[in-house]
């Protein structure tokens, strides 16, 4: 079941409960305390279909175009944006090719290395990585996973990682798009995934000196 699924299954629920309580109000044959009651229900039932509303369009797949460099910024000011409002971030990537030097994707992975708040799973050495842990990152390196047929195609970064609210952010990249799907309370199982995976990795990946 995806994120539409969900939010149309809570929609008519909600709509249905608004409507039967609206309807039933009756001041003149209910008691105050029941009329009262249905009141409560009708405002909390709208004030629950607004801000699931809100949440609901926050957390919709979003669509890049990943073949110009418009699209490209994009992704990554996106990115950005999500690991500014984070804890602690673990990322999972093949080389980080959306940080470009003295960008602000940098800088601000450089401030989070600092604070010891970035993991970062990668195929390879090269200089970005290198800089990150200068400042601090913990990185892992899974190439030698990769000669014994270990060839990931996700794309994933984990958000507040061991916090109570972690979510995770999952690249897709499809045609000429990428999608960004996020994941948290109701993609608890995806959560728990992308846990157990890092944990796995930080046991047998090699660790960046």
């Amino acid at each position: 079941m995806d994120h539409l699924d969900h939010y149309l299954y809570r929609l008519v629920g909600s709509l249905g409960t608004l409507v039967t309580s609206f309807f039933v109000i009756d001041f003149d044959n209910h008691s105050m305390f029941l009329n009262s009651f249905l009141i409560f229900t009708v405002g909390y039932s709208c004030i629950f279909l607004a801000l699931d509303g809100v949440r609901s369009f926050r957390q919709r797949p979003l669509s890049f175009d990943r073949t110009t460099d418009k699209g490209k910024n994009k992704i990554a000011s996106y990115l950005v944006a999500q690991l500014k409002s984070s804890g602690s971030v673990v990322i999972f990537s093949k080389d980080l090719t959306w940080v470009k030097k003295d960008s602000e994707a940098e800088k601000l992975l450089v401030t989070k290395a600092k604070a010891g708040e970035l993991t970062l799973f990668v195929e390879g050495e090269f200089n970005t990585a290198r800089t990150l842990k200068a400042f601090g990152a913990d990185v892992h390196i899974y190439a030698d996973q990769k000669k014994k047929g270990f060839s990931p195609k996700s794309r994933f970064t984990i958000l507040d990682h061991r916090a109570g609210q972690t979510r995770v952010m999952v690249g897709v990249p499809a045609n000429n798009k990428h999608y960004i799907k996020h994941y948290g309370d109701e993609g608890s199982e995806i959560v728990d995934l992308a846990n157990d995976f890092v944990s796995l990795l930080t046991c047998t990946a090699k660790t960046l000196k």
